[in-house]
């Protein structure tokens, strides 16, 4: 299979500004990553399952629990006390949009 790349569309697709100097050694570089891909998709992986791993790990929550949770809107009266305009329970603010 040629690997041969059009380094200038995937610089373009990165959005990437890819110095004349440096192209070559793009190339190289995009060829060999492609090489070992090839070298992958010859190896018989029809006796692996669709996951290597126990599935039931990528449902697991790994938050860890507050230790001291802060009381509910403990905050929220005086930062409305000290905002320069309120209303209803919320900072109102300049338009952001028209």
């Amino acid at each position: 299979m040629s690997n041969k790349i059009d380094v200038n569309k995937v610089a373009k697709l990165a959005r990437i500004d890819i110095e004349e100097n440096e192209k070559d050694k793009f190339q190289k570089e995009f060829e060999a990553i492609l090489g070992y891909m090839d070298k992958l998709s010859e190896i018989d992986s029809s006796g692996i399952g669709e996951f290597a791993v126990d599935k039931s790990a990528l449902n697991t929550n790994n938050l860890r629990n507050d230790i001291d949770p802060h009381q509910t809107s403990l905050h929220t009266k005086r930062v409305l006390e000290e905002a320069p305009s309120s209303e209803n329970g919320y900072i109102k603010v300049k338009h952001v949009f028209q």
